[in-house]
């Protein structure tokens, strides 16, 4: 996984982009944590193999450490398949 911080000090309110790359596999799930602590805005991660939070809470001068932390899955299986070749059982017409 690749992580991009990138400060926006002048955004308002100022924060820090974090941009995720899991180098191909789908994200499952994702944790981020500054100093060993979850950030407030976690990323939206179901099925994406890239994302991006925001931190609005870490302290501008001041070094920090961000980790993350989950699972990737780089094959999903098919539950239902339909060809739609035939609406032949559909039901047509106007429904009030």
């Amino acid at each position: 996984m690749i992580i991009t911080a990138t400060p926006e000090p002048l955004n308002v309110p100022p924060r820090i982009r974090l941009d995720f790359d899991s180098e191909g596999d789908e994200f499952l799930e994702l944790s981020v944590m500054r100093d060993g602590r979850p950030i407030r805005q976690q990323p939206a991660v179901l099925g994406l193999t890239e994302t991006h939070t925001y931190d609005y809470e870490a302290p501008f001068g001041v070094p920090v450490t961000y980790t993350a932390s989950g699972t990737t899955s780089s094959s999903w299986t098919a539950v239902h398949t339909e060809t739609w070749a035939s609406l032949t059982n559909w039901a047509t017409g106007y429904f009030a």
